[in-house]
């Protein structure tokens, strides 16, 4: 075999390898009454302080969040990587995010509650964290993917 088609091979190889990495992921709240709910507890309400906890751990994570993806990409391009896609690893990288996400909605994100709704939540039985009083937000932090990488659609 001739030294140019052992090249031609090869980059043959890393096309298709780059060519299945090609993916789109969310992470958070995915359906309609936890997102809104989420996004009072990031944007504050008119009787609510904000506490952040997506946009914050998202921040916080973004570094460790690019070396993953650098990491998979690269192992691909080495062609340690065969076979695996775009999708996979958004998917396991969404899997940590969403993790330290509800990690920090448990955690009792600052500032503290009102004397007033503390009074509320003892009433109802409900604990004092922050922004778990019944844990459905908590719960409903989950990871979505697509191949497309124009994003998901919302029938998907």
């Amino acid at each position: 075999m001739s030294k140019t088609r052992d090249i031609k091979t090869g980059w043959d190889q890393v096309l298709r390898g780059v060519g299945g990495l090609s993916a789109s992921a969310v992470v958070g709240a995915l359906d309609e009454e936890n997102a809104q709910k989420l996004w009072w507890s990031e944007m504050g309400t008119p009787t609510a302080d904000p506490r952040p906890t997506l946009s914050v751990t998202t921040d916080r994570l973004r570094p460790a969040i690019d070396r993953a993806i650098r990491t998979d990409v690269q192992a691909v391009l080495d062609g340690r990587g065969r076979g695996v896609t775009g999708q996979e690893m958004l998917a396991d990288v969404g899997r940590d995010l969403a993790e330290e996400v509800q990690n920090a909605i448990d955690g009792n994100t600052q500032p503290p509650l009102a004397a007033s709704t503390l009074r509320q939540r003892r009433r109802r039985g409900q604990g004092d964290r922050t922004l778990v009083a019944t844990g459905e937000m908590l719960r409903s932090i989950k990871v979505k993917t697509s191949a497309d990488p124009d994003g998901l659609r919302d029938d998907e």
